[in-house]
C-alpha cells in the first residue's frame, strides 16, 4: 500500500518568522498535536497521496528538494521518521497517535 496522509493531519507549511536558520515546516495531527518537519520530511509527506509508489514520490521529491532523493531514501524516510510521528499511516494503512509508541 503507498504511503499516505494520515487521517486528520494537516500540512500547514513553512514556519515563518520561527529565528531558526533554517525554518522548520510545521504539521497538525488529528489529535491536535503539532510537529515540526524539515524541508525534506515535509515535501515526503506533501508526495504521500496513497497512490504513489516510493519511486514516483522520488522522483517528485528529488525535483522540488533540488538534489536526488532514492526510492530507498523515501522508504527510510517514510518507515523510520514520518510513520512513527503520525504523520503519515501505518504499512497496513491504518492510522495511529504516535505518542503512545513513544511513550516509552
Amino acid at each position: 500500500m503507498p504511503p499516505r496522509l494520515a487521517a486528520g493531519l494537516e500540512l500547514m507549511g513553512e514556519y515563518e518568522g520561527s529565528g531558526f536558520k533554517e525554518a522548520p515546516y510545521i504539521a497538525r495531527r488529528g489529535d491536535g498535536q503539532t510537529i515540526q518537519l524539515t524541508r525534506l520530511l515535509h515535501l515526503v509527506a506533501e508526495a504521500a497521496d496513497g497512490r504513489r509508489d516510493p519511486q514516483a514520490m522520488a522522483e517528485q521529491v528529488s525535483e522540488a528538494y533540488g538534489k536526488t532523493v532514492s526510492a530507498d531514501n523515501i522508504r527510510h524516510l517514510v518507515d523510520a521518521k514520518l510513520r512513527p510521528l503520525g504523520v503519515l499511516t501505518a504499512a497496513d494503512g491504518s492510522s495511529f497517535i504516535a505518542s503512545a509508541s513513544m511513550s516509552r
